[in-house]
């Protein structure tokens, strides 16, 4: 699993990535995941999403987002001309919210006592 900078067009997920990457090398796969997670540790609230589907390296210039504002924008360092496109065949996911207690919560001291 690596982070990546990705957008979605037309329901694709798209991402850029080195010509030699471990990333290219997994492509060879049948299948492949691609998860975006999202924590808020102060609300105690996040969410999850799990992409399952296909995935492949687009040669041809007219296949590429043409809107230069949906093309993603890598902040690591390095050559990452190679575009990805997952198509989704599976989507699942997970939201969880934070606990609300039924009864009125005591301070810990109370029950010391």
């Amino acid at each position: 699993m690596l982070p990546v900078n990705y957008t979605v067009v037309d329901g694709a997920i798209w991402f850029r990535t080195a010509p030699y990457s471990s990333i290219v090398k997994a492509l060879e796969e049948d299948k492949v995941s691609f998860q975006v997670d999202e924590i808020d540790e102060f609300l105690a609230c996040g969410w999850s999403v799990l992409v399952i589907g296909s995935a492949e390296c687009p040669e041809e210039p007219r296949d590429i987002p043409h809107d230069m504002s949906d093309r993603p924008d890598p902040w690591a360092a390095g050559d990452r001309r190679m575009y990805v496109r997952v198509t989704p065949d599976r989507i699942t996911g997970r939201r969880v919210h934070p606990i609300v207690a039924s009864t009125p919560l005591r301070p810990v001291w109370q029950d010391m006592e």
